[in-house]
């Protein structure tokens, strides 16, 4: 079986598409510890999630 890689960039909107089709991914509230928060330029917020 031949795997062909993608980039990042095709992973994060798959991944993005996925979560806003599925119903109980888009009503999911996480409650816990983050670390390493950032506020990127671009919008976009980087963390960890600890249990």
């Amino acid at each position: 079986m031949n795997i062909e890689p993608i980039s990042v960039s095709d992973l994060n909107k798959y991944m993005k598409n996925k979560v806003a089709e599925d119903e109980f991914l888009k009503n999911v509230f996480v409650k816990g510890e983050i670390s390493n928060f950032k506020h990127h330029y671009t919008r976009s917020f980087v963390f960890y999630a600890k249990g």
